[in-house]
């Protein structure tokens, strides 16, 4: 199996899927990432390539200067964004 992903930051997803594979007894050969947006570039047990390496800085809520700034949240992504997207 060839683990695929879009966006993936924290790699957290793709960590549950490789679990679930596992469990499900498939051989998983590899994950591709169309962009890998994580800090420090993903670990993860089988190899990993991905087509654009965006490192962006994350933060938690406490720590967040947009959120100390009171900067509104927004949704990220275009998922119930309506036509066109967000």
């Amino acid at each position: 199996v060839l683990v695929v992903e879009d966006v993936a930051t924290t790699g957290s997803s793709i960590r549950e899927v490789l679990d679930v594979m596992d469990a499900a007894g498939a051989v998983v050969v590899g994950v591709g990432l169309l962009v890998d947006r994580s800090e420090q570039g993903l670990e993860l047990a089988v190899r990993t390539e991905a087509l654009l390496r965006l490192p962006l800085e994350t933060h938690e809520a406490q720590s967040c200067p947009l959120c100390a700034g009171g900067v509104p949240l927004e949704a990220p992504g275009s998922a119930g964004a309506g036509p066109g997207g967000s």
